[in-house]
């Protein structure tokens, strides 16, 4: 395992679009000067002032009837997938368990004909 020694530089500067909160991270022997530690957390404030200012455009797409169409179409073939497996799987269970139940009667049934 290696261990690496970083030091930490916390961000804290109210700006007109509310609180920034964040923090910077420099190796422990690549600690730049003052000026540059400066530099870079007012790039990373006027980023997130950017973020808030203009926010990234996300567009919503309405689903269409369609849409649902088909995936409930989906949903039921997959359910009728699980329902097979699941009756499947019962009738594994039933039959290993009526195995399981009729072993000792078949022994006995064996002995006798082996006593015979």
């Amino acid at each position: 395992m290696k261990l690496t020694k970083q030091i930490q530089v916390i961000l804290e500067k109210e700006t007109t679009n509310g609180l920034f909160r964040d923090a910077l991270y420099y190796p422990e022997d690549k600690v730049p000067d003052e000026k540059q530690i400066t530099a870079d957390a007012q790039s990373r404030i006027d980023n997130w002032v950017e973020m808030i200012k203009n926010p990234p455009v996300v567009e919503i797409v309405e689903p269409t009837i369609e849409d649902f169409q088909t995936q409930q179409s989906e949903f039921l073939r997959q359910a009728d997938e699980l329902t097979v497996k699941i009756i499947e799987r019962g009738t594994a269970i039933e039959k290993a368990k009526m195995k399981t139940e009729a072993e000792p009667q078949i022994d006995k049934i064996k002995n006798k004909l082996t006593e015979m």
